[in-house]
């Protein structure tokens, strides 16, 4: 058992996590209302494991082993993470701004294939945790690699360059999909959820703000989830949609009827868009990285930053950095898109599609 006093939540880090085949580890607070697990060898990619939060104060970590592999376990925890301020219970559940729209209102009612690809990130970076949003995305080959779409400031710890230890840190990263209110009621929490643990840096660049993630699963069929079509055509859509999840709250909507313009905020020409007010919901803290939808569907941007204080101001707008301009990004493979997410250079467009079940007889 571990006991933080006076902690809202905790997870963990572990530093080496190793189990034997048919080994089970599960995590659990004390009244068991949230347990982690079954942990076992098929779930471990590498030797470290980041855990999601576990509500209260304390948490017990309980591991079985078959009788011919005792001892065999090797589990090192490297960091107990304490939630000191509320907004950690449920992972922010509630915190975000009053404005804004849970995804299973009306306006979300169309993009419902959309928002099964979206994430709330955990960010374990140094002593800290934060929150930020992202968008699995499909690719050319469609192929169902696991690449996530965040925001380059959600890697970075402030200097605008990122060091390996800052492109190493997404081994520790959680992604959380499903992380939805059943309903438009703001004040019902989600019942089921799918966390992922841990990811490998692909590709990142601050003008425009991007970074592209590869987790280490892959999301199964019976998972829900989907994976999100893009455009690259860099056309000025007729409206756009973000679906995000604000203060790591449960997945919002932000729609605007309207065309956003094209700015340059970082030193390349027209890096991006810019949404001037939104008609329905906002985007705040936590939104960082989230997808900017055309009426198509179709990613062309993720957030890079607000207009504004506080959340709800009517007139607040949004900065996303524009997919077409990262898709060529700095010019070398870990600085742009194409190298990710096409295997035809000419493709300009992909579309959202679900994980296909397969079923026949064990192989």
């Amino acid at each position: 058992v571990v006991e933080a006093s006076k902690a809202h939540s905790l997870h963990f880090l572990f530093q080496k996590l190793f189990l034997p085949d048919s080994a089970k580890l599960y995590i659990y607070n004390l009244d068991q209302t949230l347990v982690i697990g079954p942990i076992q060898k098929d779930n471990l990619t590498s030797g470290t494991f980041a855990t999601d939060l576990i509500s209260g104060s304390s948490a017990v970590l309980e591991l079985f082993e078959p009788a011919e592999f005792s001892g065999k376990s090797d589990l090192l925890v490297n960091r107990v993470y304490y939630g000191y301020k509320p907004i950690f219970v449920e992972t922010g559940f509630g915190s975000s701004g009053s404005c804004n729209v849970n995804i299973n209102c009306s306006a979300g009612n169309n993009w419902q294939a959309q928002s099964n690809g979206v994430c709330v990130l955990l960010t374990n970076t140094n002593e800290n945790s934060a929150f930020c949003s992202g968008t699995l995305l499909n690719n050319t080959c469609q192929n169902f690699l696991p690449n996530v779409l965040t925001a380059f400031h959600c890697l970075d710890t402030g200097d605008g360059v990122l060091q390996q230890s800052e492109r190493d840190q997404v081994a520790n990263w959680l992604f959380r999909f499903q992380y939805k209110s059943p309903t438009c009621s703001p004040n019902q929490n989600a019942t089921n959820y799918i966390t992922f643990t841990g990811a490998t840096f692909l590709s990142a660049w601050r003008n425009s703000d991007f970074a592209l993630l590869r987790m280490n699963q892959r999301p199964q069929a019976s998972s829900g989830i989907q994976y999100v079509g893009w455009s690259r055509t860099g056309t000025t859509p007729n409206s756009v949609v973000c679906i995000h999840h604000p203060a790591g709250d449960v997945m919002k909507i932000a729609t605007d009827g309207q065309s956003p313009t094209v700015t340059t905020i970082t030193g390349s020409a027209n890096s991006h868009w810019f949404v001037d007010t939104w008609d329905t919901g906002t985007t705040e803290g936590g939104s960082s990285g989230s997808a900017l939808f055309d009426q198509n569907g179709r990613v062309i941007g993720q957030d890079h930053a607000g207009d504004g204080y506080p959340a709800c101001d009517p007139n607040k707008g949004t900065y996303f950095g524009r997919f077409n301009i990262s898709w060529t990004g700095g010019g070398t493979s870990d600085t742009r898109l194409s190298d990710w997410l096409a295997n035809d250079p000419n493709t300009t467009e992909v579309n959202t599609i679900q994980i296909p079940s397969v079923s026949g007889p064990a192989i």
